[in-house]
This record gives structure tokens, C-alpha cells and sequence, in this order.
């Protein structure tokens, strides 16, 4: 009975089926030049390797390249990228804590308090004071000009290509698909913007960011 060790190793986002026959072809070349021994089957299969090392190469640069042509002027994303193919893996460290249960409830208190101060910061600011209120113009607004679907085109074509978890559709699906939702997009628009039904504005996703300092939750920052 032979034992055999077969390495697991993650498939490569790049690797295609044309690789993978490639490869199969040099591994039968191989077996062929080392039962026969004849010089004509080591230049064929060094013939095929060489094909092989080309085909692999082109491969991932036309990869890597579409991939970086979709990040568009997304620094965050492009860093993110090179991590990936240095095989840099940030790992997200948590601080020193007995109970799991405990942190999470000191984040939660954290975050409560930290939106309480901005909310209360924001009204102070926009409190309006006496000065402000004799001399505040009255401007409303009463007519807007539509919404056109050649202006919804060109918006989304200036948007970078990231999502968010909160968007129903990723940004290089929606790019692709545009011309088809302009129009039913302007008219959503239109329609909303005429009936006033503008219920939700704003719809965020909150991911905290560690940012170590002095204290526990020092640097701790809100992101949407």
C-alpha cells in the first residue's frame, strides 16, 4: 500500500481552465520524456513549458490589470490589492480583554456617547442666534429643473468603482447596466423631488475603526 501527500494549496483567483490543461499537457510530455529518455521529447517539452510560463504570466496581468482598471481613483482599494498579491494580510487586533461580552458592551457605550456629542456639537452649530435670525433672507425653493437620463449616465460613469454593503447593486454592475436605468432613475428622481417624499435621505453603514492611543477607545472613529 503507497501512502501519497497531496499539498492543499487556495486555487488563485487568475487560474483558468486554460492553464489548468496546459499544465496537464506538460505533466503527460514529462512522463513520455522520462520513459523514452530521447532528446526530441525534452525539447517538445521544454517547448511547452515555456508555453506554459506565458500563458500563466499574461494570464494574471490581464487579471491584475482589469482588477486595478475597476478601482479606477480608489486608493484604499488599489493598497488593498497590493496587499492581497504581497500576500499581506492585515489582521485586526482587538484590545487586551478578559470577557468578549464586557468589550462589546464598552464599544456599544462608547459609540452611544461619542454619536450623543456630535449630535449635541451639530445643534449647538446650527442653533440660530439672534443676529442671524433679523437677517436670514427668505429664499425657498420653488421650482428645480428635471432630472435628465444623459445627467444620471454621466454621474454614475464619474463614480468610483466601489460598493458599499447598503448599496442593493455593486457600482461596476450598476456602470454596465446604466443606460438601461437612466431613464426609470430620472423619473424616480423627478417624481420625488416633485412630491416632496423625500422620507430618507441618508442610509449608513457604521464600521468602527481601531485607531490606538493613550486609552482603551482612544482614536475610535465612526465610519459611513
Amino acid at each position: 500500500m503507497k501512502t501519497k501527500m497531496c499539498i492543499v494549496r487556495p486555487s488563485s483567483p487568475w487560474f483558468s481552465g486554460e492553464i489548468s490543461a496546459a499544465r496537464r499537457r506538460c505533466r503527460k510530455l514529462e512522463r513520455v520524456w522520462r520513459r523514452r529518455r530521447l532528446t526530441i521529447d525534452k525539447d517538445i517539452l521544454l517547448h511547452h513549458i515555456r508555453q506554459l510560463r506565458k500563458l500563466m504570466n499574461d494570464t494574471k496581468a490581464s487579471f491584475f490589470k482589469s482588477k486595478i482598471d475597476e478601482m479606477g481613483n480608489d486608493r484604499r482599494g488599489l493598497f488593498q490589492l497590493l496587499d492581497r498579491c504581497l500576500s499581506r494580510d492585515k489582521v485586526s487586533k482587538l484590545p487586551v480583554h478578559a470577557d468578549p461580552a464586557t468589550l462589546a458592551d464598552r464599544f456599544g457605550r462608547y459609540f452611544d456617547e461619542k454619536i450623543v456629542n456630535i449630535r449635541a456639537n451639530l445643534d449647538a452649530k446650527n442653533a440660530p442666534s439672534a443676529d442671524s435670525s433679523s437677517s436670514a433672507p427668505n429664499s425657498f425653493l420653488s421650482v428645480f429643473e428635471l432630472v435628465l437620463p444623459a445627467e444620471i449616465c454621466e454621474i454614475v460613469d464619474k463614480c468610483p468603482a466601489k460598493s458599499s454593503f447598503v448599496d442593493p447593486v455593486p457600482t461596476n454592475i450598476l456602470k454596465k447596466i446604466i443606460h438601461v436605468l437612466a431613464k426609470p432613475f430620472a423619473s424616480l428622481i423627478n417624481l420625488s423631488l416633485s412630491s416632496a417624499a423625500c422620507n430618507q435621505l441618508v442610509c449608513a453603514l457604521v464600521i468602527p475603526h481601531l485607531d490606538y492611543g493613550n486609552s482603551l477607545f482612544y482614536g475610535l472613529r465612526i465610519t459611513f
